[in-house]
């Protein structure tokens, strides 16, 4: 039994760290969950992501090295609850059948996450009543652990677009004016996005624009180039559960000859004027609202 005790920390630090470094890993899907649920802005869901695996790593140094066990162990609990309350309320609503604890690493359900809450509240309880509390100041340690936790969090896989936000995308001009006259849409206002069906960030992209269309009551205004080599654009839509806005189908020479090999794109274009570019990485999603709701 003593034996076990004295591994408690280390098994609730572990949890945490694999927590953490799966939504690190998968910092773009979990990202675009937090924003998909429509509780929070484009930039809320990217701070929210990055805190929360913030928060996760730091709570795992802090069990790995048994600071302020009695203070962290309370905070944690708290946190576990708030937690449960939400996987609760994504239970209910339907919003989604996987709270992404453990990132796209371990798929977990919502009943699964909690039972596995109350187990990591179980352990944490009994390592409170266990372990004391040191007399000693731990102070620099604990400044360590959260740098650490806060630098790795928030800087591993950083997009490089919110660094250097005025960076606009490489594509062809010409080709997106041909193309766009091709299909009679050169005289609309529509938003023009480019897509692979194959493509991680082109799957993101769409559910992101479903989101944003969802908050302007405006389907009309957008379409896609599809490069799709099945030709079945119905199973990409059923598939990211994005809205299937109108598209076309284009071939692959054409799309990587104006995408410049690099998607997806996303252009707000106004009869024959390009307002603006965006990547999936900078997407602004005040300005796209903004150009639907024109």
């Amino acid at each position: 039994m003593n034996s076990f005790i004295k591994t408690l920390p280390f098994l609730i630090a572990l949890t945490f760290l694999i927590s953490g470094i799966s939504k690190l890993i998968s910092s773009d899907v979990f990202e675009q969950f937090l924003y998909g649920l429509g509780l929070f802005s484009l930039d809320q869901a990217f701070y929210i992501s990055r805190l929360t695996v913030s928060v996760e790593l730091i709570l795992a140094l802090l069990f790995a090295f048994r600071l302020y066990p009695k203070t962290i162990s309370c905070f944690t609990l708290g946190l576990l609850f708030v937690f449960t309350i939400f996987i609760v309320y994504l239970n209910i609503s339907q919003k989604s059948d996987d709270c992404h604890c453990f990132g796209t690493l371990i798929r977990l359900s919502n009943g699964l996450s909690i039972l596995k809450n109350i187990l990591l509240a179980l352990l944490i309880i009994l390592y409170r009543k266990k372990e004391n509390q040191s007399q000693k100041s731990q102070k620099l340690k604990l400044a360590i652990c959260v740098i650490t936790g806060l630098f790795v969090g928030a800087g591993v896989n950083f997009p490089a677009s919110r660094l250097h936000p005025g960076i606009k995308p490489v594509y062809c001009e010409t080709c997106l004016n041909e193309l766009l006259d091709q299909t009679q849409l050169k005289n609309e206002k529509k938003i023009v996005c480019f897509i692979s069906t194959a493509c991680k960030y082109c799957k993101l992209m769409a559910q992101r624009l479903t989101v944003i269309a969802s908050k302007t009551d405006n389907n009309n205004d957008i379409v896609y180039f599809l490069w799709d080599d099945k030709n079945n654009p119905e199973i990409f839509f059923e598939t990211t559960h994005s809205y299937p806005f109108s598209n076309y189908k284009m071939d692959v020479i054409s799309f990587l000859k104006l995408t410049k090999g690099t998607m997806p794109l996303l252009v707000l274009y106004n009869q024959g004027k390009v307002e603006q570019t965006y990547r999936y990485s900078d997407m602004d999603e005040n300005k796209i609202i903004e150009f639907l709701n024109k």
